[in-house]
């Protein structure tokens, strides 16, 4: 039969107690009434043993056993931020209770609205209103536009007629007359090129203005929009159907709440997948050496103490933490678990962890407290009071696993 044995904090589980030293009262898998009759070196023996002798027996397993805690995790989750806005810290106006049930769209989280609300109002304004000065401004522009044709047609036509006046031949008149008509089509080329030139001007300028009034519009309908899209990230919604859990307050020590107010990326609740769980916990810091990666381990949930999980331990933090308001300190682990139960599993359920250090198969084993140590050497006594060399594989806080010096079914009497 199996004999799992946890290894306490405090105690050592390398060597037996040293001589003189008080031990804590023995125990074997079968009991002193079960042992079998015991024999020494020198051949079997018919006697009883003693009322205060040990006997030695054999264990199918012993396992050297480190017992710590730790909680449940989701290996993947879905988080619920508080999202970016243009109030930037947003009050909690409504919060799904913390394990309950969700379902896929429904609400999870809501924000108070009414700050980006009133927001909203004056944005919708500025749009209506750059939109009106676009308008006003652009037939302000068609009608001095207008103007500028028909400036310009006013010159070319003064134009061709100039230049018709100038085409007669200069001996066909005056001197003094064509000379005019000469100048007059000057004239009326540099009207025309001023009226084209002013016009040209008035095109660019048009433009710039509403450009700037273009811009203007569309940065209030961004802002429009961008409200809009604030509004709408108020209400989070779960994409999937899970439990629902709320998330701990960073600084206050509690879970998050309605009222609390909150700030963009902080994390709020979360929506675990149960399908794959593992376990998380804090190695106090007197324990930091006594297990490492790879140990396997066992699991078993206080909620139901019936069922046990196995498992492995995947890491086991080399940096210490520092204590704050929750927590003493120490090393983080975590531990992978072989098999997960969404039926009964919740992420945050307390675990009562078994770090199997060292497993021993078929092995003889003595109480730890029947043993003393001097010199470096570990001995027993027998029941004729004799001394005993003893060579250990090693110890648990009660029993210790015999390689040699003593056999099965040898008495060894109390120190």
């Amino acid at each position: 039969m199996a004999l799992a044995l946890a290894c306490a904090i405090a105690a050592g589980c390398s060597a037996p107690p040293a001589a003189g030293s008080t031990a804590p009262a023995s125990h074997s898998a079968g009991g002193a009434s079960a042992a079998p009759a015991s024999h020494s070196a020198g051949g079997a023996s018919a006697a009883r043993p003693a009322l205060n002798d040990s006997v030695v027996t054999r264990e199918a397993r012993v396992e050297d056993l480190q017992l710590v805690t730790g909680e449940l995790k989701a290996v993947r989750s879905l988080t619920f931020a508080t999202p970016r806005s243009e109030a930037w810290a947003l009050q909690i106006k409504w919060l799904a209770e913390d394990g309950t049930e969700v379902k896929e769209g429904g609400r999870v989280i809501e924000f108070d609205n009414t700050a980006i609300a009133q927001g909203r109002e004056e944005k919708n304004l500025r749009l209506v209103q750059a939109g009106i000065d676009l308008a006003s401004r652009e037939a302000a522009l068609a009608a001095e536009r207008v103007e500028h044709r028909f400036a310009l047609d006013s010159a070319h036509a003064g134009v061709e007629k100039a230049g018709i006046d100038a085409a007669v031949p200069a001996d066909l008149r005056q001197l003094r007359e064509w000379q005019q008509k000469q100048a007059a089509l000057t004239r009326a080329e540099a009207s025309e090129q001023k009226a084209k030139l002013a016009l040209d001007d008035f095109e660019i300028a048009a433009h710039s203005d509403l450009e700037i009034l273009r811009i203007a519009k569309e940065k209030a309908e961004r802002e429009v929009e961008s409200v809009e899209r604030d509004l709408s990230a108020l209400q989070l919604t779960a994409p999937r159907t899970g439990i629902f859990a709320v998330a701990e307050h960073p600084w206050e020590g509690r879970k998050m709440q309605v009222g609390d107010t909150v700030w963009p990326g902080m994390d709020l609740a979360w929506l675990p997948d149960l399908s794959e769980m593992e376990v998380v916990g804090i190695l106090p810091e007197v324990d930091e050496g006594r297990i490492g990666a790879g140990m396997p381990v066992r699991c078993v949930l206080d909620t139901y103490p019936d069922r046990v999980f196995e498992g492995r331990l995947t890491e086991v933090s080399v940096i210490g933490k520092e204590p704050d308001r929750r927590t003493v300190g120490g090393f983080n682990f975590r531990a992978k678990l072989d098999d997960s139960d969404p039926s009964v599993m919740r992420p945050g359920m307390s675990v009562r962890v078994e770090v199997i250090r060292r497993v021993w198969e078929n092995v003889l084993t003595v109480p730890r407290q029947r043993l003393r140590t001097e010199e470096g050497k570990t001995w027993a006594t027998g029941p004729s009071g004799e001394r005993i060399e003893v060579r250990l594989a090693g110890c648990t806080p009660t029993r210790c696993v015999v390689e040699e010096g003593l056999r099965e079914g040898d008495r060894i009497a109390a120190r």
